[in-house]
């Protein structure tokens, strides 16, 4: 039978679908013998404390092991990330396509043995769950914007690309080849997102210039796509990039980042 347990944010059966806000899912098998010996209840805590992923038991029992862990991100890619008797290094190498960029892949090649140290091999999974946690690109909705809880854990400090499209363009996936990019030369410095103008239009008028709010229909404020950067702790002013010119190419929008990244300037906007 499936079920939750609320305050540890640990279910009980087969995955549902993914809450807004959380990018991961933690399919959890256990049994009554193992050879690591890593206990349930060490992984109840440990996932009380991952705000971006749910954890999902095969069974209630709190007197079992973890035979085998595997990692289901929401934008598709899975695999296992624990398997019982399996070093943790040899799970993990085979885990690259997880990440937007390889630099994390050196942290995890000095793993000690599950089964000789258990408090460091689950100190260790729960870094390779945080670290991989964060798609290349990922769709903001308001709620996820405007909660800390949900939008922290996903981003950091992080500054977020914010691509608005259209619906049409995001279901043809157009703009996919170049938001991956961005993510990918841009990774430590900023997140990069995108956010559907047909389904929040309120949401998305409010990403405009203070100064240019009241402008003519055809302005490039209201073609799309259109380009900003936007922060957490800063929701009265944005970094805006000027589709006066005409098409948006890659090219521009790699410009409009590495000035917003040397310059930092944002101007009042609209509120976001």
């Amino acid at each position: 039978s499936s079920g939750i347990n609320a305050e540890y944010g640990v279910h009980y059966g087969d995955p549902h679908v993914f809450h807004e806000g959380c990018n991961i899912h933690l399919v959890i098998k256990t049994s009554e013998v193992t050879v690591d010996s890593l206990s349930v209840e060490c992984f109840h805590a440990m996932c009380k404390e991952l705000a971006y992923a749910e954890c999902f038991f095969d069974r209630s029992e709190a007197d079992t092991f973890v035979s085998s862990i595997e990692l289901q991100r929401r934008d598709g890619v899975s695999g296992f990330i624990y398997i019982d008797g399996t070093p943790l290094r040899e799970s993990f190498a085979k885990r690259k396509d997880f990440h937007a960029h390889e630099s994390t892949h050196h942290r995890y090649t000095a793993i000690p043995s599950c089964s000789d140290d258990p408090t460091t091999c689950i100190s260790e999974i729960k870094s390779f769950v945080k670290d991989h946690s964060r798609m290349p690109v990922t769709e903001l909705t308001p709620l996820l914007f405007h909660s800390p809880t949900s939008y922290y854990p996903l981003f950091g400090d992080l500054p977020v690309l914010v691509a608005i499209l259209t619906h049409h363009s995001i279901q043809s996936g157009n703009f996919s080849p170049l938001l991956e990019r961005m993510s990918g030369k841009f990774y430590f410095s900023l997140a990069v997102g995108f956010v559907d103008a047909d389904r929040y239009p309120s949401w998305v008028s409010g990403m405009k210039p203070k100064s240019l709010v009241d402008v003519e229909p055809d302005s490039w404020l209201y073609q799309y796509p259109r380009f900003v950067i936007i922060d957490l702790h800063n929701h009265s002013h944005a970094a805006f990039l000027d589709r006066s010119g005409g098409e948006v190419k890659m090219d521009i929008v790699e410009e409009f980042v590495e000035d917003y990244l040397k310059n930092k300037k944002m101007v009042p906007c609209n509120g976001i």
